[in-house]
Parts: C-alpha cells; structure tokens; sequence
C-alpha cells in the first residue's frame, strides 16, 4: 500500500523571479533514517533559496566644493544598507556623496539643516 505524504513548497523572491522549491515526502517505505535525510536535505534546500542574490546597487563618489560628485562608481550595497543616497550639504562647506545607506539614515539627511538629500531604493537611482 502506498502512503502519500504532503509535500513541503519553500518558495522565494530574488531579483523579480520566484524561486520554488520541492521536497517530496512520497515513498513506499519510510524508515527513522530516510526522514531525518529528507528533512536535512528540505533544510538546506529552504535555506539556500533565502540566502539573499545579489545587493542592490549604487552611485558611489565623494565630492568637495563645486563639481557635486558627478565622476561615480558602482557600490553593491550590503544587506543592511537598503537605499541608495545622494546628499550635497552647503555648510559649512559645500561637499556632496553618493553611496549606498541604510533608508532611515538617509531620510535623517532630508531632515538635517544644510543639506539636500535625495533616498530610492533600485538600482542606481541616485
């Protein structure tokens, strides 16, 4: 007699397309060893589609006085840093950075008197 047993879905989003993944528990025979295998292995499995792809990415310069970081370079942003920012302060002196930012720090720079800020959150939005 065949028992079937419900199947485990792990399914995640990375850069816009669902990864899905399948772990069948459907098997004539099941021992104590069998399932703890196929438990071990729908944990990594699971485990492995929430691992994060690739950061978002970023405009990167550093800039004093008049040019306002206009030559820039791509940073990937860590996991913590989910926006990207783009800040001229006029005082005391003029000086502007692009770089990858944790959001609430960057809207904290749209509230700091002197300074112009922009945040957004794709991929060389700033």
């Amino acid at each position: 007699m065949r028992k079937n047993f419900p199947s485990t879905i792990a399914a995640t989003l990375k850069k816009g397309k669902v990864q899905v993944v399948l772990c069948s528990h459907n098997r004539e025979r099941h021992n104590e060893s069998d399932k703890m295998m196929n438990a071990v292995v729908c944990a990594v499995l699971f485990v492995l589609a929430l691992s994060p792809g690739e950061g978002l990415k970023c405009k990167s310069c550093y800039s004093k006085g008049t040019d306002l970081c206009e030559q820039t370079s791509v940073q990937i942003c860590s996991v913590l840093d989910n926006a990207c920012g783009d800040v001229i302060i006029t005082q005391p002196a003029q000086y502007s950075f692009r770089s990858c930012m944790n959001m609430a720090v960057c809207q904290g720079w749209i509230t700091t008197p002197g300074a112009f800020a922009t945040c957004c959150s794709t991929d060389l939005c700033n």
